[in-house]
């Protein structure tokens, strides 16, 4: 999880390296793609740790309890750096031109360098069991923001653009509260015997609901047993792929080529995926890491027949090849390939030849040809998807958002410890994008918890549609429809759940709501909710004095992003409309 949030972390300082180049869109949206690809990456990572976490560590799991309580802080804190990373979604494109000519952009792109950096080194010493050394600080450059924007405040940008400054001095704090939360990450892994648990929530099994469910059940397959399945579809076309392989085998290859033709119907299984996209992909992937395991296979036999060196080269290949294969797959393909030629000249001596690395690279491109023809054989394109992942993505911020307001609700009314307990917890210094903590809600009871939960299926929700939609652009131009809008979904979608992060621990610090803050919230309920009708007036102006400042931007962004998902949703075709909209690069 820690690798996911420092691939994140340093995708997100990509964001900002332009600001030393020209102005160009089209590099702010490629970065904006990428981005958006990684931070679904990570969210998969976020719930396989989850799921992990909360299963193993309520019943002890087999760890020491220094041990337990180690992996617990060190989750609670990459939950927390995930909310500063996401809460309220930075107009880039603003904060370079307001920015043109400073340094602040160029420190921001610094400092998460190095955070990303240092979480990185603390995965590594996750995984080995070490404690944290050398830690690389971003002082500096938090110190050098806050000089540039005491320069732009003497220069008038407060009263020029008062919501631009505001953003910057938002994404200060943020990068301060990240910074701290690195530095509680590379200490939690000293595991020492009197750490606590930092965080309110209990390790008990109240947090299972957090937790992904698989239920299985005899109708999930039989439910399935129909042509308009995709699963069934997608069984169809390996059986026909595995057919055709053995058909093709029996007739075409010649006797003495078909002692490893196994290889064949082991590539089919291995490339072929459900979505055509996929497929396509690994095809890929797999033929050229086959094709260049062979060649590295016939240098290595060429300049050396040492056993020791070729043992110690087959043993490097195997480790590379499992550690490769959710990272890089071609990477992994090829060395599989070296380890499989290996293998084969160990096991048999003598038998390895330029004819058998010949055979593995020719039944690796048969397989290859074959799952790739097969592929067209009744597909599912994800464009049958796009919808209703787009509704369900809309469906989430809702949630997120009355889940929310009932936070902020409820935070307001006494605590079940008393009036002083309250008191005490309101007066507690926190990050601006982190959720008000209190020590008196005992587990199920605290109203941050749905919160949360909400928050948890925000992510997954729009994790699948991203990666849809990017799958869907892999796939041949006249099977993509409604790319701009469902484009345009992505983006109002991501806006609005990191907006409502950024929004509600404000509204929570504040006694009361504004009327004008509770209009615009009711009015985004109204415009997320289609069995509604949209409000006649949307409210335009909102305080940017005192308490209220940091409110403006965010309010009027998620204003501007219900709007357009309630325009967008109701502009795009359905799945079963047999006339797709024309495709849009």
């Amino acid at each position: 999880m820690n690798w996911g949030v420092g691939d994140f972390q340093f995708l997100k300082s990509g964001s900002d390296e332009p600001c030393i180049q020209p102005i160009e869109s089209s590099h702010l949206d490629d970065a904006y793609r990428t981005l958006i690809q990684r931070q679904s990456a990570m969210t998969e990572k976020h719930q396989a740790a989850r799921d992990m976490v909360l299963r193993a560590l309520p019943r002890g799991g087999g760890f020491r309890e220094d041990d337990r309580v180690m992996l617990w802080n060190m989750f609670v804190d990459m939950l927390q750096l995930l909310d500063t990373l996401v809460a309220t979604h930075t107009d880039y494109a603003s904060l370079r031109r307001t920015l043109a000519g400073h340094d602040a952009l160029v420190f921001m792109r610094d400092a998460l360098v190095k955070m990303s950096l240092e979480l990185n080194r603390v995965a590594l010493d996750v995984s080995r069991g070490h404690k944290t050394q050398y830690r690389s600080s971003a002082k500096a450059e938090l110190r050098a923001i806050e000089y540039e924007i005491e320069q732009l405040k003497q220069q008038g940008l407060g009263e020029r653009e008062p919501e631009m400054l505001a953003l910057t001095v938002q994404v200060l704090r943020r990068l301060r509260n990240a910074a701290r939360i690195v530095d509680k990450l590379a200490q939690h892994t000293e595991a020492r015997s009197d750490a606590i648990p930092t965080s309110m929530l209990r390790i008990d099994k109240s947090l299972t609901q957090f937790i992904s469910r698989q239920e299985l059940r005899l109708g999930m397959i039989t439910s399935n047993l129909r042509l308009d399945s995709p699963h069934f579809r997608y069984a169809i076309r390996v059986t026909l792929a595995a057919a055709l392989a053995m058909t093709l085998i029996g007739i075409w290859l010649a006797p003495n080529m078909a002692a490893h033709s196994y290889w064949v119907l082991l590539t089919i299984v291995i490339i072929m995926k459900p979505g055509f996209a996929l497929t396509r992909q690994r095809n890929g992937w797999r033929l050229m890491g086959t094709l260049v395991g062979c060649i590295l296979a016939l240098i290595l036999f060429t300049l050396t027949n040492n056993p020791t060196i070729l043992f110690a080269v087959l043993l490097g290949a195997c480790i590379m090849g499992n550690s490769l294969v959710q990272l890089n797959y071609m990477a992994s393909a090829i060395f599989n390939t070296l380890f499989v030629v290996l293998v084969f000249h160990f096991v048999a001596p003598g038998t390895v030849s330029l004819e058998v690395i010949g055979e593995q690279a020719m039944d690796t491109a048969l397989g290859c040809a074959l799952a790739l023809i097969c592929s067209y054989v009744l597909p599912w394109w994800e464009a049958r998807y796009m919808k209703p992942l787009a509704r369900a993505a809309s469906r989430a911020n809702r949630e997120y958002l009355r889940a929310g307001l009932r936070y902020i609700e409820a935070m307001r009314q006494p605590a079940p410890g008393g009036a002083a307990a309250r008191r005490r917890a309101r007066k507690r210094p926190r990050p601006a994008s982190a959720p008000t903590p209190t020590p008196t809600w005992p587990g199920l009871a605290w109203p941050g918890l749905a919160w949360r939960l909400g928050r948890k299926n925000v992510h997954i929700a729009f994790s699948n549609f991203a990666e849809a939609f990017y799958r869907m652009m892999s796939e041949p131009t006249q099977h993509q429809v409604s790319v701009p809008e469902f484009n345009n979904l992505l983006v109002q979608n991501h806006i609005l759940a990191s907006q409502i992060t950024a929004v509600v621990p404000i509204l929570v610090g504040l006694p009361h709501t504004p009327p004008a803050v509770q209009q615009a919230l009711d009015a985004m309920m109204d415009l997320l909710d289609p069995a509604r009708k949209p409000p006649a007036a949307l409210p335009a102006q909102f305080d940017t004095e005192g308490e209220q400042a940091a409110l403006a931007y965010p309010l009027k962004q998620m204003l501007r992003a219900c709007v357009m998902i309630r325009q967008e949703l109701a502009g795009v075709a359905d799945p079963e409309d047999p006339r797709p909209a024309p495709a849009s690069a």
